[in-house]
């Protein structure tokens, strides 16, 4: 699943346990259960129709179920390596930091130095 979904659709999907990355103004966030998701606000989002759909009771789900064994983490602003230290072998990290944030400079400045940071992709 790649697709905007209503705020329930979203709650189901977390309180069935799938592993998602979510989308959605951070008021709609807020509404939604704890579970093994990563999200980042936005209102704005592409759809199959094309355009910018402006969503203010919407979630844009990504579904990382089919990713394999999927870990949620939080790392502060130094310790951002270890996330490419505990990438998967064969797989990849998906990063969502705060725009202008210490972290945000600070992954900006260092992540190209970080070893094996090209053989296990962080995307984001």
């Amino acid at each position: 699943m790649n697709k905007l979904v209503n705020i329930e659709t979203a709650a189901r999907l977390i309180r069935e346990g799938a592993s998602l990355s979510l989308a959605a103004p951070e008021a709609v966030l807020d509404k939604l259960p704890r579970g093994n998701w990563i999200g980042g606000t936005i209102p704005y989002f592409m759809v199959d129709s094309g355009g910018v759909v402006v969503a203010d009771d919407q979630v844009f789900v990504t579904d990382l179920s089919h990713a394999g064994n999927v870990t949620i983490a939080y790392y502060a602003a130094n310790d951002l390596e270890g996330i490419v230290k505990h990438a998967p072998e064969n797989g990849f990290s998906l990063i969502i930091i705060p725009s202008g944030s210490p972290a945000h400079e600070r992954f900006a400045t260092d992540a190209a130095n970080y070893k094996d940071a090209f053989l296990r992709p962080t995307v984001g």
